[in-house]
């Protein structure tokens, strides 16, 4: 690793003397990012860049905040929220006098780059082709292990459709010759499930009622929509972990380590999914070397660690760097014949399985809430059109742009804002539909009409109040 690179990774292990506790999480946190910033100027150069590489700077980072954290969870919650907020504010405050970081963060591109040159062009080649007598989800995964030394199965955190394929066929899967499954957990969560014992795991799972099950949704789940069977992730992983360890399997946390794991991710989001392409892929070569073995595994993770195509097109993803298929979910109708969709190199993933579940498409609707919240600022702060404009030019892909009117000559702040808040009534309306199609909710919260596109008399009149 280069000099210069080092330096900037050394991050203090023990807290300066008088030093304010917010300053001491504020400086680990920026030199984390510096360190991140490094990297990425490293793979600028074309410079070989490894998971160690990341695991450095993040190792350095949780010697620092693991003790603050331990400080913070004994404090009173106000004092410990105070701390935490001026900590922010000096982060914000570096933001502001750097604010190309959270863009060159943000751009991962030398990052995936340096990922296929150095890992994915000579990886083993994936067998995804099938007999034509697989039909069924269970049959999918047994026919693609026959070919591949294992699988990557994704979900994207809102559902929990993997969970149950695996823990419902783990008999089978065993059969078929699998011996490990990689999993992609917070460390504290992962320790607690992975610690119980059969005995604790099963009793754990007959406190899932659906009393406690319909309480905890409520209390963070899909916002006001009645779901007629409430989501229950935290029991899915009950039954995967129970299922694993009755099969003899193991199951083995190739994520990143707290609390840098969670900074990345709220902080620097495209570079935590970049950087950890590197590490799950890693982790489990290494682990292979450490217990070599014939048997086959399983990667649940993340879908957007993921990602088959061919070389020219791909961002640089785990399934790839392994020589895997990759298996994920939709929410289309299940097809008469077979509930399996091939997949190709413009979506993503090599199958598509049905989602078998009722869980919202919460991409659609985080974006339609973003348009709502960019449109709300723009209400408030017409002033703000011109940022809010360059940020959805550089954000969007080019059908967005064109039905969000980037390119008319006529925008102005007013208008921006309506077509931001039809555009997210589009969406929601959409998944609405989708949800009642489904059987997934007993009615559409509030009986939300159909959106109107916004007529030419009100973009006039609020042309005339701007």
């Amino acid at each position: 690793m280069a000099k210069e690179t080092e330096e900037i990774l050394e991050i203090p292990e023990v807290r300066v003397v008088g030093n304010p506790i917010e300053n001491d999480i504020a400086d680990a946190r920026i030199k984390l990012l510096k360190s991140y910033l490094a990297i990425k100027e490293r793979a600028k150069k074309g410079e070989h860049i490894t998971a160690d590489d990341f695991t450095r700077a993040e190792n350095e980072y949780n010697k620092v905040m693991k003790p603050i954290n331990d400080d913070l969870r004994v404090m009173p919650k106000e004092a410990a929220d105070e701390i935490r907020e001026k900590a922010n504010k000096q982060l914000q405050k570096w933001h502001e006098e750097n604010p190309s970081a959270k863009k060159e963060l943000n751009n991962t591109d030398d990052l995936n780059e340096i990922f296929r040159r150095d890992y994915i062009k000579d990886a083993p080649a994936k067998h995804t082709s099938i007999a034509p007598s697989t039909n069924t989800p269970k049959e999918l995964l047994v026919d693609l292990l026959s070919k591949n030394p294992g699988i990557a199965i994704g979900d994207y955190h809102n559902s929990s459709s993997s969970y149950p394929l695996v823990s419902n066929n783990m008999t089978d899967l065993k059969k078929a010759g699998v011996d490990t499954i990689y999993f992609d957990a917070d460390s504290a969560g992962f320790s607690k499930l992975s610690n119980m014992s059969i005995k604790d795991l099963k009793e754990e799972l007959a406190k899932r009622t659906p009393e406690v099950i319909k309480q905890e949704n409520e209390k963070g789940g899909p916002g006001s929509y009645k779901f007629k069977e409430p989501i229950d992730r935290y029991g899915d992983e009950l039954r995967l972990f129970l299922a694993a360890k009755e099969n003899g399997i193991r199951i083995i946390n190739i994520d990143k380590d707290d609390p840098a794991r969670g900074f990345e991710s709220g902080g620097a989001g495209n570079n935590r999914t970049a950087s950890t392409n590197y590490t799950w892929t890693e982790r489990i070569l290494e682990d292979h070397k450490e217990m070599p073995r014939s048997g086959k595994y399983i990667i649940l993770g993340g879908g957007g660690h993921f990602g088959s195509s061919d070389y020219e097109t791909t961002k640089g993803y785990v399934d790839d760097r392994l020589g895997i298929p990759f298996v994920t979910f939709d929410n289309r109708d299940v097809n008469e014949k077979s509930p399996i969709l091939k997949g190709n190199s413009k979506n993503g993933a090599d199958y598509y399985l049905p989602n078998g579940e009722c869980h919202p498409d919460i991409k659609r609707l985080t974006t339609a809430d973003d348009y709502n919240d960019l449109a709300k600022q723009l209400q408030k702060n017409p002033d703000d059109y011109k940022k809010i404009l360059d940020k959805l030019k550089k954000e969007l892909d080019p059908s967005e742009q064109h039905k969000l009117m980037l390119e008319s000559q006529n925008l102005n702040a007013p208008r921006l804002a309506a077509h931001l808040q039809f555009r997210a009534e589009i969406m929601r309306y959409n998944f609405d539909i989708h949800m009642l199609k489904y059987g997934c909710v007993e009615r559409i919260p509030d009986n939300i009409p159909a959106p109107s596109t916004p007529s030419p008399q009100q973009s006039t009149q609020e042309n005339g109040r701007k």
